[in-house]
């Protein structure tokens, strides 16, 4: 879990240390060296912090092969930067998958279609 706030850390943390493995790291920096020592199943990431914000650092992550999968999360505070931010995250996505033949919310075909993008 990569976040800036430590009380974000600590409740989201506690919620899911009896069932998960729950590695935190306060900056794209701390998460990094996380990283070096450990392979997670997932990446919770806060989209909005000092220094390195999470949509660089998920590029960051893409870039340098790192595949598990990452859930974007934020405490925006208002509906239009939420709505911009999601737009960031998309734009990204749509980004760094041209080259693999993965499906994207405008092209949710490929020969590894996901079910999140069925078309109807």
């Amino acid at each position: 879990m990569v976040d800036d706030e430590a009380a974000a850390r600590y409740g989201t943390g506690r919620a899911l240390e009896k069932q998960y493995k729950v590695i935190e790291a306060a900056s794209a920096a701390a998460a990094r060296e996380a990283l070096a020592a450990s392979a997670p199943d997932l990446i919770l990431l806060d989209l909005v912090m000092p220094g390195e914000d999470g949509l660089s650092f998920l590029r960051w992550l893409r870039e340098n092969g790192h595949e598990a999968p990452v859930l974007v999360v934020s405490a925006l505070d208002t509906a239009k930067t939420a709505v911009e931010a999601l737009g960031k995250v998309v734009a990204l996505w749509e980004l760094l998958s041209e080259s693999a033949d993965t499906p994207t919310p405008s092209n949710p075909t490929s020969r590894n279609a996901s079910p999140f993008f069925k078309q109807r």
